[in-house]
């Protein structure tokens, strides 16, 4: 989707770098930075939520042949008789 060379992000900073003042780096690069730790903990959230429902999903299936359900019990219970 997105395939950045090494000299597309040097056009990047240097234009970055061209075009905010100095003065306003340290705010930038705050932001930047909160931006970044946000996104990682959103995707380690996601991923803590996936796998939470893969577990759940794990527990929640039965071991039970689909041949040995309730309603093939009361049949083989019959056939006894």
């Amino acid at each position: 989707m997105f395939d950045f060379g090494m000299s597309e992000f040097f056009v990047i900073i240097f234009v970055t770098i061209i075009v905010i003042k100095p003065a306003s780096y340290p705010e930038l690069l705050r932001k930047l930075g909160s931006m970044y730790g946000y996104l990682i903990r959103l995707y380690h959230r996601f991923l803590n939520e996936l796998s939470s429902m893969t577990e759940f999903e794990d527990t929640n299936k039965t071991n039970t042949p689909p041949f040995l359900t309730k309603s093939h019990k009361s049949n083989n219970k019959d056939l006894k008789k």
